[in-house]
């Protein structure tokens, strides 16, 4: 996993340029002063510097869920005893307000939780840890379909 932003990732291509070009183009670039005056190094630097610049201005962060996770639109998540999938985002003074499927009102984005997929390995573990019935075990099973168990 990458640790820096897109942002630090382009500042810092745009410091590590060389002296010589980078690419090879019809009109010949060699690394001098072949381009009015100004090195490849010069030009390539400015480019990035104004990528992460714009980059930095426009960008918006995610909405985070209770558990500081970014929501995207169609993400699985559950606010108290209702889950549902995120149709809508909005961003008001008070903070970012999630839309789901299953509600016809809006929701906090830190008062969601993401739902993790069930998996054979997880609903074993409910049922060793006793946080579900062998009933309620049974229907998860149903749901997962026949491709995981």
């Amino acid at each position: 996993m990458i640790d820096k932003t897109l942002v630090e990732q382009l500042h810092e291509v745009g410091n590590d340029i060389r002296e010589e070009c980078l690419i090879s183009c019809s009109i010949g670039f060699t690394g001098k002063d072949d381009c009015h005056g100004r090195t490849c190094r010069s030009c390539f630097e400015a480019i990035m510097h104004y990528i992460a610049s714009r980059i930095e201005a426009e960008y918006m962060e995610l909405p985070k869920d209770a558990d500081g996770v970014p929501c995207k639109r169609g993400d699985h998540v559950r606010f108290g005893e209702t889950e549902g999938d995120i149709k809508e985002m909005l961003l008001f003074e008070r903070g970012w307000e999630l839309y789901l499927t299953s509600l016809d009102d809006s929701v906090s984005a830190d008062s969601v939780h993401h739902v993790k997929p069930d998996t054979p390995a997880s609903i074993a573990s409910d049922i060793d840890n006793g946080r579900c019935t062998g009933t309620e075990a049974v229907e998860r099973f149903k749901a997962l379909g026949d491709e995981q168990v």
